[in-house]
């Protein structure tokens, strides 16, 4: 839009001044450039008109004829009306046998038609009935012998307000031409009733909006107060704003129904006045440009709390009289949930998105977007970033941007109890990027957000599975201790076979099939680094292996039980040999090989198959135990903690393939002589080698049909 705007002001400033061009000339069109994209941007609804090309064109040629726009959105209409079907013509010195107010009465008679009939094209050749309503209108406005037919091919090559389609086939040149001519027409011949008939039908909410400002609002909020649904209630708050008329009593009835309806304990008089409230938000949105909106408010007390009742099924929990008050979270985590929550019901309702045709997505603002567009209110409180990552921290609120680009998946988190029985399901989000790696092979990488944990197996569950299983080796899950990890990006899957094949070239797996959607697997430590070295040269990013405790802490997702299931694991949530029983649960099928990655549930952070299908390689050296190990989540080496914080003071997006290189150049070389760290299990092992804890080690050289690996990117640190 602003390209646009800049790009026309400076040719009509050099047209206007004889092909002049200078530095005068461009500081002139800049200033009137300016100018009109401020008055835009401060206006929601012209931003929406801005969006169209056409109605963009007709915003710049008002604001330059006037130098300024009108102040409502109903007489801008009227002037690009007046524009198209009068001045347009004068000022090319076409002569018209019909004036720019007689085109308009019989333009509204075919708008409010076509309006009724429901439709935008029409053919007039075809429609009797349309050139009827056509001609009628010809007669009463001229003597002249003007056909119908003459008169559409009129309006559709000299003024552009009709539009051909296809052969034969005419629409007006926007939809909202058609929607404000019907409002004129309505208005002038007093058929309110279409509308308050139509209230909450949402072919003829616009059209409902711009009679509003032409004319008393007071029956359409009556009626929608009567009908009593979302789309009706929040009509009517649209035509408060803009409706040049209402009664008081008329107004403070809707006023007082929104909120006591929020402070309402009656779940559905509450849930119909949040949705309301909600429905507005997302229709006035501020538009950053043609991809993104911000919104300029936090989200309050009420709006949470609808969120809450449908996907946690609580009862309301914010004090009395508070709803309109912005909600504190003290989790990115919940502030993230909110933002996916919103995302599909946007995305499966028409009343929180009227363009059924386009999907709207919802996620955090980022630093940029909160520090340009300020909000209005509540302006000493902080919002949660979209980059923030933090798990936990200071009470922040929330706002939010519309985007068409979506970042946030859904997911159902399942928990069982000791006997397999399922006893839980929730709904999480996620908060993924997408590395487009070729040939339609796309890498997702979810963000885990920085935390603390207890890494390892407690004294006591280790002395009992040492004896249950008469193995020596979980004691290398000791001593439990805690950990704190930054936030960082890992695979939503392990490597698969379609991946490694386009970054390497070759697929060595010994299990092939499901469109190479299985995780590779046949590959050594090596291998992975070498995948990682090239990897991180075609993108630019730090691509690598886990640290062991990041893997430990992605793998419990927030869970202390041996799986991030709960106490344990059956053929139906794992590739493992169900066959063996970890608990009280049944046995199950033994595969006997890998399967297609997301097979399975995920964790609480979106994480498929953290349990069995493969084991996965990590960063670290071996150590027979957690003795002196690291405690900030960075990679043990050897004797040495390599935390890559300090590395990852860099632009990621500008380091060089040398830099790269020799990073991992650098940090492979002490390592190809040690044993190295496998965690999470595979298809061939017992339950009790896939819990989020287990710890196993091999030679980097190594290949396995059950060894195959997970890539963790550093997350770029914000200011």
């Amino acid at each position: 839009m602003e390209q646009f705007i800049n790009s026309w002001y400076l040719q009509n400033e050099i047209v206007s001044r004889l092909g002049k061009d200078d530095s005068g000339v461009r500081q002139k069109a800049q200033q009137k450039a300016n100018d009109l994209i401020g008055r835009i941007k401060n206006n929601s609804s012209l931003v929406s008109m801005a969006l169209n090309p056409l109605l963009l064109t007709m915003i710049a040629t008002i604001h330059a004829y006037r130098g300024a726009l009108p102040g409502r959105r109903v007489e801008l209409y009227a002037e690009i009306c007046d524009v198209l079907l009068g001045r347009r013509q004068d000022a090319k010195g076409i002569p018209d046998a019909l004036t720019a107010d007689q085109k308009k009465i019989v333009l509204q008679a075919l708008a409010l038609n076509l309006m009724e009939r429901g439709i935008r094209e029409f053919s007039p050749e075809e429609e009797n009935e349309l050139l009827e309503i056509v001609q009628d209108q010809l007669a009463q406005v001229t003597s002249d012998r003007i056909t119908a037919l003459d008169f559409l091919e009129q309006i559709r090559t000299i003024s552009g307000l009709l539009v051909e389609k296809e052969k034969g086939v005419y629409s007006f040149a926007h939809k909202s031409f058609q929607e404000y001519l019907a409002a004129v027409a309505i208005t002038k011949t007093n058929q309110e009733q279409i509308l308050t008939e139509n209230i909450s039908n949402l072919w003829w909410q616009e059209t409902i909006r711009l009679y509003s400002a032409q004319s008393d609002a007071s029956n359409l909020i009556t009626a929608a107060l009567q009908e009593n649904t979302v789309s009706a209630l929040k009509l009517a708050l649209d035509c408060t704003e803009e409706g040049l008329s209402i009664k008081p009593e008329i107004r403070q009835q809707l006023t007082d129904k929104l909120d006591k309806g929020l402070e309402s304990s009656e779940p559905e008089v509450f849930k119909l006045a949040v949705e309301v409230k909600l429905a507005k938000r997302l229709s006035s949105l501020l538009r950053i440009d043609e991809e993104r909106a911000i919104d300029t408010s936090y989200i309050t007390c009420a709006e949470y709390q609808l969120f809450v009742n449908q996907l946690r099924n609580s009862e309301p929990s914010f004090p009395g009289r508070t709803a309109n008050q912005p909600v504190l979270l003290i989790k990115w985590s919940l502030a993230l949930d909110f933002c996916g929550w919103l995302s599909e019901q946007a995305n499966s309702n028409l009343i929180l998105n009227q363009q059924p045709d386009q999907k709207y997505y919802y996620r955090l603002p980022n630093r940029a977007e909160i520090t340009n567009h300020l909000a209005t209110e509540n302006k000493e409180l902080k919002s949660w970033l979209t980059d923030e990552y933090i798990a936990e921290g200071v009470s922040k609120g929330m706002r939010l941007v519309q985007t068409k680009k979506q970042t946030i998946f859904g997911f159902d988190v399942v928990k069982v109890d000791n006997r397999g029985q399922e006893i839980g399901r929730q709904h999480r989000y996620a908060k993924y990027v997408t590395e487009k790696l070729g040939n339609e092979i796309n890498l997702d990488m979810v963000y885990v957000p920085g935390g603390k944990f207890l890494m390892g197996t407690d004294d006591q569950e280790i002395e009992r599975l040492c004896q249950k299983y008469n193995k020596e080796y979980f004691r290398a899950e000791k001593p439990q201790h805690q950990v704190t990890v930054q936030p960082f990006l890992i695979g939503k899957y392990p490597v698969t076979q379609a991946q490694y094949q386009q970054v390497m070239g070759t697929n060595p797996s010994r299990f092939k099939g499901d469109d190479d959607e299985r995780p590779v697997e046949r590959v050594s430590w090596n291998d992975v680094i070498e995948f990682c070295r090239r990897l991180s040269v075609r993108t630019g990013k730090e691509y690598r292996l886990p640290t062991e405790a990041e893997w430990e802490y992605a793998a419990r997702a927030g869970t202390t039980s041996p799986f991030h299931f709960g106490e344990t694991i059956t053929g139906e949530l794992a590739n493992y040999d169900a066959s063996s029983i970890y608990a009280e649960e049944p046995s199950g099928e033994y595969r006997e090989k890998t399967t297609a990655v997301g097979s399975f549930p995920p964790n609480a952070f979106g994480l498929y198959d953290m349990h069995g299908n493969v084991w996965e390689w990590c960063e670290d050296d071996w150590h027979d135990n957690y003795q002196n190990a690291p405690t900030d989540g960075s990679a043990w080496l050897g004797d040495l903690h390599v935390n890559r914080r300090s590395a990852r003071q860099f632009s990621w997006r500008k380091m060089s393939q040398n830099w790269i290189e020799r990073l991992l150049k650098q940090e492979s070389l002490s390592k190809l002589s040690s044993a190295k760290v496998i965690r999470g299990g595979s298809w061939i092992n017992n339950p009790n080698n896939c819990r989020s804890a287990v710890r196993l080690d091999n030679n980097p050289e190594v290949v396995s049909y059950a060894f195959g690996f997970r890539l963790v990117c550093s997350v770029p640190r914000t200011t």
